[in-house]
């Protein structure tokens, strides 16, 4: 986190119209931090590295940071609470009073945040209800009180600002572009770039539950619950690593004749580790996906002894009806095919997808009892369960 911090002192950006695509602009003065001051945060997280929780004065400031490239750069809001005055250090920061009432969430994984810490009620807008799990959010829309108001590159703009949120959760996404939300900064409703999704574990994705507790002011409640996630990951991590065997997994399904699969520095390639397994690209560096031509990726089936999440398919039988060749492999021999399926509805809304940001110690869980089923033989898994024939 060090040369993440040496940043902040540097930038304090004021706005959302002169962002680039993910909403970071280079480091600039403006406004400066008194160099005097000692910085005291509200909560620095353990594993997460885009963004911090400062505490300054009687407000917090919330910083996001991008620290997927080389570049270091900050952009910070100024989280006031009801009826406190913005301090004059402060006063070009966009600022956004608590605990907010009403936001607008495009993503699934923030409003399972926001249900986590009881704060559905402010939700008021989601961007289309068919990818959503939660029966109570589907409900409320249903109902009309929370408003489908579509994705982040084809934003209804006039029904979010009908709607008046005090902001608009986003995940800064390079499809959607600033220039398109201007007409929602010039209300005056700042976007906030959730970028959960470009942590490279599953601690550091979950502790993105800190910036909605910052929201709500509920950040003791985030940081308890978070505490619990962590110490039981760890727990977990360490029996499935002492395992004697490490079984050879594959991942994913080929599609238009490339096979992705998880880089060794990926969230993915880290969960097979700590679940105890090995796999052949865990020692590469890429972290995200690795494109591949189907025959390399067929040789590595094989081999492998388990097959994890192939794509929504939940029956063998459409296995082999894709591709053939997936008989050959002795994991579908087996049947030790498995899918994030568990928790899903017609419509497409994945509880993998949802609320599994939040909670790694269960998503860890159910792959340690795959792979190790001798170390949790209790275990219900949550959300993976093998393909039926």
């Amino acid at each position: 986190m060090n040369i993440i911090k040496e940043c902040l002192p540097k930038v304090f950006l004021a706005g959302v119209l002169l962002l680039p695509v993910f909403f970071f602009s280079a480091c600039q003065p403006v406004p400066q931090e008194p160099a005097s001051s000692q910085k005291e945060w509200l909560y620095e997280p353990q594993f997460a590295q885009g963004f911090l929780l400062e505490k300054a004065d009687s407000i917090t400031l919330l910083h996001f940071l991008r620290h997927y490239e080389a570049h270091q750069d900050t952009l910070s809001y100024a989280l006031v609470p009801q009826g406190v005055a913005v301090p004059s250090q402060w006063q070009g920061l966009p600022h956004i009073q608590t605990p907010v009432q009403r936001m607008a969430l495009m993503s699934s994984t923030h409003t399972a945040m926001a249900e986590m810490l009881g704060a559905r009620e402010a939700i008021v807008a989601i961007s289309q209800a068919d990818y959503i799990w939660s029966d109570t959010l589907r409900q409320g829309v249903s109902s009309g009180k929370i408003q489908e108001v579509g994705g982040e590159d084809q934003m209804n703009l006039e029904r979010v600002l009908m709607l008046q949120p005090q902001l608009v959760m986003v995940s800064a996404f390079p499809q959607a572009t600033p220039r398109e939300w201007q007409p929602l900064a010039a209300a005056g409703i700042p976007m906030l770039p959730n970028a959960e999704w470009l942590e490279a574990s599953l601690l550091g994705r979950a502790e993105w539950l800190m910036v909605m507790a910052a929201l709500v002011d509920k950040v003791e409640e985030g940081e308890t619950y978070l505490q619990g996630v962590i110490a039981r990951y760890l727990t977990l991590s360490e029996k499935a690593r002492a395992a004697q065997t490490k079984p050879r997994i594959l991942s994913g399904l080929p599609y238009k004749g490339q096979w992705a699969v998880p880089g060794g520095n990926s969230y993915i390639g880290q969960l097979f580790r700590e679940a105890g397994g090995t796999y052949a690209w865990e020692d590469t560096q890429e972290g995200g996906s690795i494109p591949l031509d189907f025959e390399v990726v067929y040789q590595e089936g094989l081999q492998a002894t388990v097959w994890l999440s192939p794509s929504s398919l939940t029956r063998l039988s459409e296995l082999a009806g894709l591709n053939p060749r997936f008989s050959d492999f002795p994991v579908f021999q087996a049947g030790e095919v498995y899918h994030n399926y568990r928790r899903s509805n017609p419509a497409g809304g994945n509880d993998y997808w949802e609320a599994a940001v939040i909670q790694p110690d269960r998503v860890l869980a159910d792959i340690i009892s795959i792979l190790h089923p001798e170390l949790l033989p209790e275990h219900e898994r949550r959300f993976f369960a093998r393909l039926t024939p």
